[in-house]
């Protein structure tokens, strides 16, 4: 199984995948001294390096050099604890750990950490020493982390001296913003003292035996990020963090918990789980203590979070104890560690709207597989139960939030993508052995619009998915500047000895390995190594200028291009359109204002920090102004808050986090844009549909009440959407939009084409109505299509199906509608019907016998009524003085008011620029419901009658060359 880890700026989510550690490598670990541990496991995983790394490094003086140099910047990353001597005396292993590496030798690392430790213990002096005395704040200083080391422990003091008064001038700031009423003196006193803990807490932790663990972890993977950025040693407590991460369950008590000032608070207690369930722990305790493996209560203050979370955690079925404060009374609870779902670190999903369009919107935080348990969490089956779910809420464009998502699995992103694209290649991977192409076989579950959100910190999983929804043209890619840019994949590797139950012989764990073993590539061939994926709609992004990218690693491995693999584009769009919406950003003047504040923030946050409190003050003021105006800037504008039509089809929909998920969601300028884009391509869409799809879903309901298995009607319906999906029309629409230079062509084409698309649909489907007398689907085209009909052409399409259809439940809205439709049967004598008429004359439909009549049933807000104006003019002015005459009815009912109808009305005529006769469909005085009476449910609809005021025909949608073709005969 190939994993493809998240990056380095967060904590990874991996499964380890089979243990292949040969005879030569897996000795004996119980009791060995952590020397003989830490040799054990440097040649474990030089050994992998040598047999499975895609791109085996060579070990040489550059290769050490580098190392060095990565080592010091993870253990002394501000350059405050070594000495200029100390750098010295270590420098002469510089050029020789290629050498001692391949000897298994650890020296480097040993008298390296020894330094290490005795300058930890100088400088708690020192510290101890500074924060005795208070502070003065009135002096100009400042303070910015040196790039070099002291030369000397009276430089080394200073440094310390400002970096600590720096901590505690923060601690003061914060405390004196609450306004307790404190003195100055005492809130300085009371800051060093939380300084103090601090720090005594800091030494505490990295001069304890297992601090050596940590360091040498340090040792090994900068020896790793030489080989490249994702090559990892994991400690064993961050391997089964991995493995929980990845999976979304663990064994714990069920709560969430946020650090304040090193302090750690319940911010969270998960339904199902023991605290929830017992009652004991609370939202708002705070946490003093837990049970360590040892059995020994420990303090968590200023632990990383990471080894909290370890000690909570632990085997099923064991108790764990904590110490807990609320309300200033301590108490010590004991609950059981049960199994526990991740749900906040799942798929979650809900319905937005954006004028007619509903939008659904699916966030995924990672690409999760617990592959372990296949009833487990994944996160391909997950989306695509929340897809299924928006489409039955009516959902016409979707959203798949991408942004943050730092990878995962990349079986589950391929199964995504196949969701999305359908069936065939959605990337390739290379190792050492060649290239295997990663194929979908799943059915496309959604056809219509589709955008994918990204930023800079989307990686590796999430790229390729992004990747394959641009190559297919499937749907348009917004964020930017570009994603992270990670185009590897990487096995995980277990170093220790395998145990065995049987024997009572337990595994030993030192760790695991994260290994590069493959590189992977779009379908196309190219790869997003370093490249990133570029989004199609570039929105600058608020923490572009404060990320760093695969590209900004000099151990990154190269991108080097494959052939491309054959696929089938889905030509969901044409590439013009894209340039089009590119430049109609609806909130591009908002983006504007992030990226030039972004650039401002980024900028402020390298200055040396004043250590002076009154300049201090002015520097965080002027931080925190331009921060809240960011802030400001991610939300939409207040009045143009995105609507929710529906929250999650999950539980979750009532939990905290779903909750401050959504109005995060609906409040978000990027979903807003992404959907402002959505709502025109939908809009483009209704005349372009080019593919069309009917779904079992959809007969299975209508012959709910006649039984009818889904057997029945399968075949047709695959027969069916290939011949629709294959229709010409659309081919060459296609052809014609690739030529588009800007959106008003577009628009052209759309205006002009789209009827006959339409038309040229409702043809292939009366084809297969008389083509299949005996098919189910037939049935359901006849009662969905009623619109395509003449009345005469309805009737005898009905009646040429099968007695066996035409006696079923779901036939009798045919019936109703035959008998609907008989008023306007060719020959039917056209019923009467009087209105006043835009000029205040009444019009008698009686009096204009002797023309041919045209009824054209319309309203001033139906488009596609008013797109037929145009060359409706053209035919009035040919034959008006041959005798013809156009009668337009219409229907206003949407505006509440008749003073509101007829001024929508009238100015729509006006517009327009429509001479003939008008009248309003309803007049409060008369008794004969128009609309009704002609069977009036689709607009536009068109009548045409003859000079005896009988029926010669029934349209529906705009003129058509049938009604042409009749009055150049006739007139």
């Amino acid at each position: 199984m190939i994993r493809i880890p998240k990056t380095r700026w967060r904590i990874k989510a991996i499964l380890l995948s089979s243990l292949l550690i040969g005879g030569t490598i897996v000795e004996a670990t119980e009791n060995l001294p952590r020397v003989e541990r830490q040799k054990l496991i440097l040649k474990t995983t030089m050994y992998y390096i040598a047999q499975k790394h895609v791109y085996p490094m060579e070990l040489n003086d550059e290769f050490s050099s580098k190392v060095w140099d990565k080592y010091f910047s993870y253990l002394d990353i501000n350059h405050k604890i070594f000495l200029q001597e100390d750098i010295r005396q270590l420098r002469l292993y510089k050029s020789r750990l290629d050498e001692d590496i391949q000897a298994n030798s650890i020296e480097f690392f040993e008298k390296s950490n020894t330094i290490y430790l005795q300058r930890l213990k100088e400088l708690r002096a020192i510290c101890n020493e500074i924060l005795a005395k208070p502070f003065v704040f009135t002096i100009n200083e400042s303070f910015r982390d040196g790039n070099e080391y002291a030369g000397s422990l009276k430089e080394q003091r200073e440094r310390w001296r400002k970096s600590l008064k720096f901590s505690v001038l923060r601690k003061f700031n914060l405390i004196k913003d609450k306004n307790n009423g404190k003195k100055d003196r005492e809130i300085e006193k009371e800051s060093r003292a939380a300084v103090k803990r601090w720090m005594d807490a800091f030494f505490d932790r990295m001069t304890k035996p297992e601090a050596e663990d940590i360091n040498f972890s340090y040792f090994m993977n900068a020896i790793l990020f030489e080989v490249d950025p994702h090559t990892i040693y994991n400690l064993p407590k961050e391997t089964k963090q991995k493995q929980e991460n990845i999976a979304k369950r663990y064994f714990g008590i069920g709560i969430s918990m946020k650090e304040d000032e090193g302090e750690y608070f319940v911010d969270g207690v998960q339904p199902g789980g023991e605290a929830n369930n017992t009652g004991l722990i609370h939202v708002g305790d705070q946490i003093l203590q837990i049970e360590n493996e040892k059995g020994e209560m420990q303090d968590v203050f200023s632990l990383p979070a990471e080894d909290v979370i370890d000690m909570i955690r632990g085997a099923s079925g064991t108790v764990v104890r904590l110490r807990i404060k609320r309300n200033s009374i301590q108490e010590i609870v004991s609950l059981k560690r049960t199994e526990l779902k991740n749900e906040s670190q799942l798929a979650r999903s809900a319905l937005f709207k954006k004028g007619k369009e509903k939008i659904g919107i699916v966030y995924l935080p990672d690409f999760y597989d617990d592959v372990a348990n296949p009833n487990g969490a994944h996160a391909s089956l997950d989306v695509m139960k929340h897809i299924q779910s928006l489409k039955k809420q009516g959902m016409t464009s979707l959203i798949i939030d991408l942004r943050n998502n730092p990878g995962g699995s990349l079986n589950e992103v391929v199964r995504l993508a196949g969701a999305l694209t359908g069936k065939g290649p959605k990337a390739q991977i290379r190792g050492r052995a060649g290239v295997q192409v990663m194929q979908a076989d799943l059915e496309q579950i959604y056809k219509g619009p589709l955008a994918v959100m990204i930023n800079e910190r989307s990686a590796s999983a999430s790229e390729i998915f992004a990747a394959a929804i641009q190559d297919y043209q499937r749907g348009v890619i917004i964020g930017g500047p570009t994603s992270y840019g990670k185009g590897s994949a990487q096995d995980v590797w277990p170093i220790g000895k395998m145990g065995d139950e049987s024997k009572n012989i337990p595994a030993v764990s030192l760790g695991s390995l994260t290994l590069t073993s493959f590189m992977f590539y779009r379908a196309t061939g190219q790869t997003t190594q370093k490249t990133g994926v570029k989004p199609d709609i570039l929105l600058p992004s608020p923490s572009a200028y404060v990320s760093e990218l695969e590209k900004d690693y000099n151990s990154a491995l190269p991108n080097v291009p494959i052939p491309t693999t054959n696929f089938q584009l889905s030509n969901s769009f044409a590439k013009d359109q894209i340039e089009a919406w590119a430049k109609q950003l609806r909130y591009g003047y908002i983006f504007k204002q992030i990226d030039s504040l972004a650039k401002l923030i980024a900028k402020a946050d390298k200055e040396p920090i004043a250590l002076n409190l009154k300049a201090y003050q002015q520097q965080e003021d002027k931080k925190k102004e331009r921060k809240a105006y960011l802030k400001t800037l991610l939300k939409v504008p207040r009045d143009e808050q995105i609507d929710v039509v529906s929250e999650s089809d999950r539980s979750a929909a009532g939990e905290k986090w779903y909750i401050d998920w959504l109005e995060n969601a609906k409040n978000d300028v990027y979903v807003a844009e992404a959907c402002a884009l959505l709502s025109n391509w939908s809009a483009e869409n209704d005349a372009l549909q080019t593919t069309y799809a009917l779904e079992v879903t959809t007969l299975r309901h209508f012959f709910e009440r006649d039984n009818v298995r889904d057997e029945c009607y399968l075949d047709d319906i695959n027969e069916l959407n290939v011949n629709l999906n294959t229709n010409a029309d659309i081919y060459r629409l296609k052809k014609q939009l690739t030529r588009m230079k800007d959106s008003v062509d577009v628009m052209e084409i759309i205006n002009k084409e789209g009827t006959n698309i339409t038309r040229s649909i409702q043809l292939s489907k009366q084809d297969f109505v008389r083509q299949h007398p005996n098919s189910y689907v037939s049935l359901y085209l006849l009662a969905e299509e009623f619109n395509a009909y003449t009345a005469e052409g309805y009737s005898l399409a009905f009646e040429s199906l099968s007695p066996a259809l035409k006696v079923l439940n779901a036939a009798e809205s045919i019936k109703k509608e035959i008998s609907r439709l008989k008023v306007t049967t060719t020959g039917a004598e056209a019923i009467d019907f009087q209105r006043t008429d835009q000029n205040g004359n009444l019009v008698k439909l009686s009096n204009l016998r002797g023309k041919y009549v045209l009824l054209d049933f319309w309203g001033s807000w139906c488009v596609v009524c008013r797109q037929a104006h145009p060359h409706m003019k053209e035919l009035y002015h040919q034959y008006k003085d041959k005798g013809f005459e156009i009668l337009a009815i219409a229907d206003e009912s949407h505006s509440k008011t008749m003073q509101d109808r007829e001024k929508v009305w009238k100015e729509a005529i006006r517009k327009d620029d429509i001479p003939w006769i008008h009248v309003l469909a309803e007049e409060g005085n008369q008794k004969i419901n128009v609309l009704q009476a002609y069977g009036i449910t689709a607009f536009p609809t068109k009548i045409l009658l003859d000079r005896e005021g009988k029926v010669v025909m029934r349209t529906i949608g705009n003129l058509n060359n049938e009604i042409d073709e009749y009055l150049r005969k006739h007139l």
